[in-house]
């Protein structure tokens, strides 16, 4: 691999996750929306994001890889080793280069193999803010401050409440 194709490949790897975080960060922005929303919403409206974000990077490496020659989406159904190689591909029926392709026959055709997948890092990485913040300092850390706070909490509650024994009742 050349040095200009790691360089492209490196700045593709998380083309996808990049997309949808830009595209939440100005959602985030809208200020009398998203902070409305609880997290199950913005979950749901990340998803939507995240299918678009993840369609149109397919869409982009199908046109890139193609060059602007007559491409077909297809799946490898079979492939035939022996005297020379046969594959079956599937196309879908709707597909408008099928006909296309059906006008090649006998011509030679270049199979290109388009990894979208390569292209979707960091799209899985995107999450809702949720409903209940945190406190602040609790970081996981157990010497921060907030964290000092919720273990001396949490000591108190498991302490056994006074005996009853000799307590008078001061009301009467």
């Amino acid at each position: 691999m050349s040095k200009k194709d790691e360089v492209i490949a490196m700045a593709s790897d998380g083309v996808a996750g990049n997309l949808l975080a830009a595209l939440l960060a100005e959602v985030r922005l809208l200020p009398d929306i998203w902070p409305q929303l609880n997290e199950s919403e913005q979950n749901g409206v990340i998803e939507r994001l995240r299918k678009k974000v993840a369609d149109s990077v397919r869409e982009a490496v199908r046109a890139i890889a193609s060059e602007q020659r007559v491409s077909v989406s297809a799946s490898l159904k079979k492939i035939v080793f022996g005297d020379h190689v046969e594959a079956v591909f599937s196309i879908a029926e709707r597909d408008p280069a099928r006909l296309d392709l059906a006008q090649c026959r006998g011509q030679a055709c270049l199979i290109v193999v388009t990894d979208a997948a390569a292209h979707m890092g960091g799209l899985d990485d995107v999450k809702g803010d949720p409903d209940q913040q945190t406190l602040p300092g609790v970081d996981g850390v157990d010497s921060s401050p907030g964290a000092q706070i919720v273990e001396q909490a949490r000591r108190r509650s498991k302490r056994k409440p006074p005996s009853d024994k000799g307590a008078q009742d001061p009301f009467q």
